[in-house]
C-alpha cells in the first residue's frame, strides 16, 4: 500500500506517475470522491486529521503505476522498491502474489506457491499441499537430517543414514507392496540380493521370510529361509525342516546330518520313510524305531495309495548285487549265512526256484555249486551239506560221494510203469528206477534196461 499526504488534486482516471507523485508528497488536494473508504482512505499521523491517503490493494488493479514510477521512495516507511525490481521489506510482507516473480527472494514464505519457482531455495518449508509437476535440483538434498539424504557428489540416496554408502541405503525397516526386482534381463553384472544378519560370534544370520495367507492356515503364519551359525535353514515359524550344513549335507527333520542326505523322524512306534513316486508306483524307504522292541529298515515297492505291493527290481539294466560284500562277483553275493524262511498256508509252494533260460540241459541248468574262498587248504574237497531240523539229511562230498542220512527211513527211487521207463529220452548207464508195473528195481546197463533183481 502507498501513503501520500494531501495538497494535491487527482481527478478520476488519472495516472499516478513519478512527476505527481512527487508533487502530492509535498501538498496535494483531493476531490471529495477522490477518498471512498474502499480503494482508499484517510488517515491522521503526527496529530493532524486526515493528513495522509492509504491506496489499498483493492484499488491497484493493473497499470496504474508505471515503469520505474517508484524508486527508493519508501511506501509505508518499510517498503522500498527500487528502479531493478527488488522489493525490500524490513517488516514482511503479508498478502497474496499472483503471477510471476522473477529474481532471488530472501526470507521466509508462509502460504502457498502456486507456479514455477526458478532459482536457489535456500531454508526451510514447512506445510503445504500439491504436487512438483517437473522438479530439477542439484546439489545435495537433506530432509531432517537422516530421514532422506541424497549424497549429489557420489550420486547416493540415504534414507535414515545421513551418509549412504550405496545407491539406494536404507538404515531401518522398509516396505515394498508389489514386485521387487533386482537386476533385469541381460544384465552384466547380475542382480545380487544380500541379506546380512548379526556381528561377529552372533548366531543369527540373514533370514527371509514368506508369510502364508492370513486367512488360510492358523498353524504357521509364516515360512523362512536364514542363515544360522554356519548352515542355511529352510522351515516354518519356530522349525527347522531342512538343513544344509558346512559340510554340503542335507537334513530333513534334523539340524545336524551325518551324511549326504540324512531323514530323521522323533516318532515312537512309527517309521521314517522316503517315497520315491511315479504314476500309480512308489519306491519307500523307511526306518522303523520302537523302544523294547527289534529296530529294522524297509524297501517295499507299492502303488501309490500304499494299499498293495508292487514288483522290486535290482539292478534291472544288468550288474551285481553284493550282501555283506562291496564287491560281488555274481549276479548276488551273499557274505554269511542265508536263511529262507517258508511261510504260508500248507498249500502254497515257498521255497528256492532256480530256473534256466539255456537250451542245453547240462551246461545251461541251473547249478548249486560249494567253493572254497579262503586261502589255505580244504581237507576232503569242498562239501555241500543239506540240512533239516538242524541236523545233516544230504551231504555230496568233494570227492563226489554221496551221503543220504536217516534212521526212520530209505531212499526212494524214481518210481513208474514200463511204459513209462521205456519212454526215457537218452537214458544214461548206471540210471535206476523202481518198475512198478513189475515192482522191480531197473538199472539201465550197456544200453538196456535190466531188471536188477
Amino acid at each position: 500500500m502507498g501513503v501520500l499526504t494531501t495538497g494535491y488534486t487527482f481527478s478520476t482516471g488519472d495516472q499516478v506517475t513519478a512527476s505527481r507523485l512527487n508533487a502530492a508528497v509535498s501538498s496535494s488536494t483531493f476531490q471529495p470522491d477522490a477518498v471512498d473508504n474502499i480503494t482508499t482512505q484517510l488517515i491522521s499521523v503526527g496529530g493532524v486529521s486526515n493528513s495522509k491517503i492509504v491506496v489499498k490493494d483493492l484499488g491497484i488493479t493493473q497499470d496504474k503505476i508505471a515503469s520505474d514510477a517508484v524508486g527508493t521512495n519508501q511506501l509505508a516507511n518499510d517498503v522500498v522498491i527500487s528502479t531493478s525490481g527488488s522489493i525490500t521489506t524490513t517488516s514482511g510482507f503479508t498478502g497474496s502474489v499472483t503471477g510471476n516473480v522473477t529474481g532471488n527472494v530472501t526470507g521466509n514464505i508462509t502460504g502457498n506457491v502456486t507456479g514455477d519457482v526458478t532459482g536457489n531455495i535456500t531454508g526451510n518449508v514447512t506445510g503445504g499441499t500439491g504436487s512438483f509437476t517437473t522438479l530439477a535440483a542439484s546439489g545435495d538434498v537433506t530432509f531432517d537430517t537422516t530421514t532422506l539424504k541424497v549424497d549429489s557428489t557420489n550420486n547416493r540416496v540415504g534414507i535414515g543414514t545421513a551418509s549412504p554408502a550405496v545407491p539406494l541405503d536404507v538404515n531401518g525397516s522398509a516396505r515394498v507392496v508389489g514386485t521387487f526386482f533386482v537386476g533385469t534381463d541381460d544384465t552384466d553384472p547380475h542382480g545380487l540380493l544380500e541379506v546380512y544378519g548379526g556381528g561377529t560370534g552372533q548366531n543369527e544370520g540373514g533370514e527371509i521370510k514368506l508369510r502364508t495367507a492370513a486367512d488360510f492356515d492358523s498353524t504357521y503364519d509364516h515360512y523362512f529361509i536364514d542363515a544360522h551359525q554356519d548352515d542355511l535353514r529352510i522351515g516354518r515359524s519356530g522349525s527347522a525342516d531342512v538343513v544344509l550344513n558346512s559340510s554340503g549335507n542335507v537334513g530333513i527333520g534334523t539340524a545336524t546330518p551325518e551324511h549326504s542326505l540324512s531323514v530323521f523322524k522323533d516318532s515312537a512306534a512309527a517309521r521314517t520313510e522316503i517315497g520315491i513316486d511315479n504314476t500309480d508306483q512308489r519306491l519307500v524307504l523307511g526306518s522303523y524305531f520302537e523302544s523294547g522292541v527289534a529296530q529294522y529298515s524297509t524297501i517295499q515297492s507299492t502303488n501309490n495309495a500304499e494299499t498293495g505291493a508292487q514288483s522290486l527290481a535290482l539292478q534291472p539294466d544288468g550288474g551285481n548285487v553284493g550282501i555283506g560284500t562291496a564287491t560281488p562277483s555274481r549276479l548276488l553275493t551273499v557274505a554269511g549265512d542265508v536263511e529262507v524262511n517258508v511261510v504260508g498256508s500248507s498249500n502254497t509252494s515257498k521255497g528256492i526256484v532256480i530256473n534256466s533260460s539255456g537250451t542245453n540241459f547240462e551246461s545251461d541248468a541251473g547249478i548249486i555249486q560249494a567253493t572254497h574262498a579262503g586261502t589255505g587248504s580244504l581237507t576232503g574237497g569242498y562239501w555241500l551239506k543239506f540240512n533239516a531240523n538242524s541236523a545233516d539229511k544230504f551231504t555230496v562230498r568233494g570227492d563226489g560221494r554221496t551221503e543220504i542220512s536217516s534212521t526212520t527211513g530209505g531212499v526212494i527211487m524214481p518210481r513208474m510203469t514200463t511204459t513209462q521207463m521205456n519212454a526215457i529220452s537218452s537214458p544214461a548207464n548206471g540210471e535206476m528206477i523202481y518198475n512198478t508195473t513189475d515192482n522191480k528195481f531197473y538199472g539201465y546197463a550197456n544200453g538196456a534196461w535190466v531188471a536188477l533183481h
